[in-house]
């Protein structure tokens, strides 16, 4: 009787111990962050261009995590909540950079880059707030590229090396906001960049084009199409609405493309104007952009 009291005390104590330890575990488990939902970190920047949730986050190239929620204002900075998925999280640690750049400057598209300098600095916690910065590859760019729009095409998403855009000498008439620009000639290729016709789906050479003039993803104007030719005229200076404004440093976006009435329309080229070349279109200059279909594109500011 004494052994069956003995040994039913040791199967209680045993189930006891095992309870605990598994209570311990739950609770712990229900601590840490789901795996699946990421790890949460808070990335401040002094602003921000339009960032969507789902941006990624990337450590070498590879896609760690995610913007998780909508950015928001915190004073006179930007917050931005991403979440690192997976096994990543032991990549990051105190030293972590986040930089803001663009992955795709034809769809520009964003995304975080991150770096670790110092591998031995002390861990990131869960929830921390980090500064991130913009990254500094977009103003090396413009400065390095301050005198020579670039054109891509839009199919291959592949810069071509263009030639200088020469401006004329037109006096300086000062550069408020340019309300008219004139679209006045171009040379289109005879062949797109993979070496077809234009319209070869509809058995023609010519293509038939028109010009798109864009900012921050605005567009502010568009010429009509010129039909079945190589060298495009456009004798009426288009409106620009908003009106250019030469202060902002940001690229314009010209936009040369293929009308097909029946199939889907061909991208020609896409010209990426920096700041100084907007500046002498609102001082009523002309520049002409070159590149590899787009052989000429020639633009006027128009002062009234």
């Amino acid at each position: 009787m004494r052994l069956k009291r003995t040994l039913a005390l040791i199967l209680l104590l045993v189930l006891i111990g095992l309870a605990y330890l598994a209570g311990s575990v739950g609770v712990g488990r229900a601590l840490l962050p789901k795996r699946s939902e990421g790890i949460a970190l808070n990335l401040r920047f002094p602003q921000i261009q339009t960032l969507d949730v789902g941006t990624s986050v990337r450590f070498r190239g590879v896609v760690i995590g995610k913007v998780s929620e909508a950015p928001y204002i915190d004073g006179e900075e930007v917050v931005v909540p991403i979440r690192i998925v997976g096994d990543h999280w032991p990549r990051l640690n105190g030293s972590s950079l986040f930089e803001l750049t663009t992955r795709n400057y034809l769809t520009q598209e964003q995304t975080i880059m991150v770096s670790t300098p110092a591998a031995d600095a002390p861990p990131l916690d869960p929830g921390a707030t980090v500064r991130g910065k913009q990254a500094g590859l977009q103003d090396s760019l413009r400065e390095a590229l301050a005198a020579v729009p670039r054109e891509f095409t839009l199919k291959h998403s592949l810069f071509d090396n263009g030639l200088p855009a020469q401006v004329s000498a037109q006096p300086n008439v000062g550069a408020s906001p340019l309300r008219k620009l004139a679209v006045t000639r171009a040379r289109i290729k005879t062949t797109s960049a993979d070496g077809k016709p234009w319209d070869a789906r509809l058995a023609y050479k010519e293509p038939d084009v028109y010009v798109v003039i864009k900012k921050h993803g605005v567009q502010l104007a568009r010429t009509p199409v010129a039909a079945d030719t190589y060298e495009p005229r456009w004798p009426v200076p288009l409106s620009l609405e908003p009106p250019l404004d030469a202060t902002d440093e940001d690229w314009l976006h010209v936009e040369v493309w293929d009308d097909d009435a029946l199939t889907e329309r061909d991208p020609i080229a896409n010209f990426s104007v920096p700041h100084d070349q907007q500046k002498a279109l609102a001082e009523g200059r002309e520049i002409t952009l070159r590149g590899q279909c787009a052989l000429e594109l020639v633009l006027r500011g128009i002062i009234d």
